[in-house]
């Protein structure tokens, strides 16, 4: 509930997934999750993308989108395999596991309709889906078909396995994709056992943001990294008075390679605050990370060290810029 609270104040459209389950009314013989896998079945994909779009198309005005009929169609059935299953069985012994037998389906394009066609002149998709191997594997759940279907928009999918919460949305947030052809809506799938805390909806809120000018930076330090811990910023009693509007933190790495560290901020009472970021799986591999900073402890911030996983050299950039460029 509190992540829920936190992305709703964020100004996210949630829907009420449970409500929507409860009204499909489902018989017993129908499952929304797997028996033996943390993934939902199909149905269930198709379930939660009716959902999003009826909550969608309550909250956003989407008629004035690129309007596209897609039509979705059952082409089989196959028998469902997971590395979960395999590792089971390899251990256990093909007997133990009951394969699901489960129905395939695709989602084509049916109709492109000329309405809104010339709104993004062709150089933007009008959605976006991010999320894990729950929005990746089509062939399976084809839940960004069912999305497509119950919005009629094309959507693209940019999920990635395995990634967790962070690599698929930031990975994709820090991307030329989206910095200079955003699209109109961001579906971000979350599952419901990994849910964003506060200080990771302000990283995304501060990725959102992106980059800020030298010239509108409150702070800039540059530094070489060195072995382990490496203090990157280190604030003045003056500096830190000058922080009197929120800030996000732009870290900018280069050539340096770092997509896996620990990013670490000290401050005057002696308390640190430790950020663990893991892009190693990232498709679009990201030059900036971006870090929202809690608004009641920059009077008190000393410095910011970072420690990559692995030993690297070069320089980074680190800038304190004001957040409200986020709006």
């Amino acid at each position: 509930k509190a992540s829920i609270s936190a992305m709703l104040r964020s100004g996210a459209v949630v829907p009420d997934v449970l409500s929507a389950i409860d009204a499909a009314k489902l018989p017993e013989s129908t499952h929304f999750y797997r028996k033996q896998d943390t993934h939902w079945r199909a149905e269930g994909a198709r379930l939660t993308a009716l959902a999003v779009a009826a909550e969608m198309k309550q909250k956003i005005d989407l008629s004035k989108l690129p309007q596209t009929k897609h039509v979705t169609r059952q082409t089989g059935t196959e028998v469902y395999r997971s590395e979960i299953m395999d590792a089971i069985a390899k251990i256990c012994g093909p007997k133990v596991i009951a394969r699901d037998t489960e129905p395939r389906y695709v989602t084509e394009v049916e109709e492109q309709a000329a309405q809104g066609a010339d709104l993004f002149g062709g150089a933007s998709t009008p959605a976006v889906l991010v999320g894990t191997s729950f929005s990746r594997f089509d062939a399976a759940f084809n839940f960004g078909g069912f999305l497509a279907d119950a919005l009629n928009l094309d959507v693209l999918n940019v999920s990635i396995p395995g990634g967790g919460l962070t690599t698929s949305i930031l990975s994709y947030l820090s991307s030329t994709d989206f910095t200079e052809t955003p699209p109109s809506v961001l579906i971000w799938e979350l599952r419901p056992f990994d849910l964003p805390n506060q200080a990771f909806l302000g990283q995304v809120v501060a990725t959102i943001a992106g980059s800020c000018p030298t010239e509108q930076a409150l702070l800039k330090q540059d530094t070489k990294l060195q072995r382990g811990l490496t203090q990157v910023m280190a604030l003045t009693q003056e500096q830190r008075n000058k922080l009197k509007t929120p800030v996000f933190l732009d870290l900018t790495v280069g050539e340096t390679g770092v997509n896996k560290y620990l990013l670490r901020m000290n401050y005057t009472d002696f308390s640190k605050e430790d950020v663990e970021v893991d892009l190693t799986r990232a498709v679009f591999p990201p030059g900036h990370f971006f870090h929202s900073l809690p608004v009641d402890r920059l009077r008190k911030l000393e410095s910011i060290s970072l420690r990559p996983a692995a030993r690297l050299y070069g320089t980074v950039s680190v800038s304190l810029c004001p957040t409200k460029r986020a709006s």
